[in-house]
């Protein structure tokens, strides 16, 4: 525990039977809570009221591996992880409730910006937005591959990074998705924190680091000024425009194949999308020697 920015550190007594921690997460300087493992390997949670002085340990525990834990309010928290699981509890984390669990798939993240508000991500590209505290949820998003580990609010919009350090945008709480960074594809994102300044900073594996200034603010600006494909996962169209005429289209499978090649097209193209089997596919937009990239998911 620190207490002044992380110059000096002092330990904190969980008490007996700790094997090891796996998440730990405050609402403030005084109420948070540790999800741990113990020795003999089952999962466990304590919780604090006072900083961390004293720890309280819940009675009952979720029963599914947890991946995340996100603060609603103080005393609303859900956490998310294996067998699709989704737990919540209105206490503060002393006792939990399952919400839902189904199949055998991982969920990811979580991130509430409010008791009621919030979002978790799935383990195929899955977005879950909810707006009344996890009585149900909407699949506004889904890619079919991507991991999606860094989940954030800022106030009514939502920001998603993952798997080939993709950055994702909705600004209409959560209604809509689009791609707003491409990224090259070496490595995966995690975590996505803001500044007052509403700049911020996305971090990953191999110490990657994105900085973005006012991406929030600015979305509207930088998606006029590239391609914009929709809708993604597409079933039998998809749409596709641009600021100019397009000189060529290319799409091509996660092998490199190229499916699907056109030059000389309007401002707007529908591809039709029929001949395609399920799957991820990149399509890149050639316009005035500028090629803007995309993926998208047909379903």
């Amino acid at each position: 525990m620190t207490e002044d920015g992380g110059d000096s550190w002092q330990n904190v007594n969980l008490g007996e039977d700790v094997y090891g921690i796996r998440i730990i997460k405050f609402f403030n300087e005084t109420k948070g809570l540790v999800l741990y493992i113990t020795d003999d390997y089952e999962l466990a949670i304590k919780t604090t009221n006072d900083g961390g002085q004293t720890w309280n340990l819940s009675s009952n525990p979720p029963q599914h591996g947890i991946m995340q834990i996100s603060y609603g309010d103080e005393n609303t928290v859900y956490a998310v992880g294996y067998s699709s699981s989704i737990y919540k509890s209105t206490n503060g984390g002393d006792n939990w409730t399952l919400l839902d669990s189904h199949g055998t798939d991982i969920n990811l993240g979580v991130y509430f910006k409010d008791g009621l508000n919030g979002v978790y991500a799935g383990e195929e590209g899955d977005l879950y937005v909810t707006h009344d505290g996890g009585a149900t949820w909407e699949n506004n998003l889904y890619t079919g591959y991507h991991h999606f580990y860094g989940l954030n609010y800022k106030g009514s919009k939502i920001l998603a990074a993952g798997t080939d350090e993709d950055l994702y945008l909705s600004d209409g709480n959560g209604e809509n998705f689009e791609l707003i960074f491409n990224g090259p594809g070496d490595d995966q994102l995690y975590d996505i924190s803001f500044f007052i300044d509403n700049s911020g900073l996305v971090c990953g594996s191999g110490g990657k680091m994105i900085k973005f200034s006012d991406v929030i603010l600015s979305t509207n600006e930088n998606i006029q000024s590239q391609s914009v494909i929709y809708p993604n996962p597409a079933k039998d169209v998809l749409n596709v425009k641009n600021k100019s005429a397009i000189d060529q289209i290319v799409i091509s499978d996660m092998t490199g194949k190229t499916v699907y090649s056109q030059k000389n097209l309007n401002s707007e193209v529908q591809i039709d999308l029929n001949g395609l089997t399920k799957g991820v596919y990149i399509i890149k937009i050639n316009s005035g020697g500028s090629i803007n990239t995309h993926k998208f998911s047909k379903k």
